[in-house]
């Protein structure tokens, strides 16, 4: 598992990540002004696995996917942890057709 920090963009903060199965994500980090999104660029084909929202734990706004998180992430550190937890999750999912619990 890796992560290449790829700078600031217009967006937001861009960065890549590589789980340990080898698969890349990407992901943009946005500061809302109290919590932290965490937009997903780019993420492995889910294949014949379900890609609805709950399935996946994504929300949709304006067509972009977004990583699904009830508690606010005040802090960069928790959003990144985030994101790694659910690309690793997903990765699970891919694999197994089960998201695991975050706990």
């Amino acid at each position: 598992m890796s992560t290449t920090n790829l700078g600031w963009t217009s967006s937001g903060y861009k960065q890549r990540y590589y789980t340990p199965w080898g698969y890349k994500y990407t992901f943009t980090y946005q500061w809302t002004g109290d919590s932290w999104l965490i937009r997903i660029d780019k993420h492995p084909s889910y294949g014949h696995r379900r890609k609805d929202g709950d399935s996946t734990h994504r929300w949709t706004r304006h067509s972009e996917h977004y990583v699904c998180w009830t508690q606010s992430l005040r802090s960069f550190a928790q959003a990144e942890a985030v994101a790694h937890l659910w690309a690793r999750s997903t990765d699970t999912y891919i694999a197994t057709g089960v998201f695991p619990r975050a706990r």
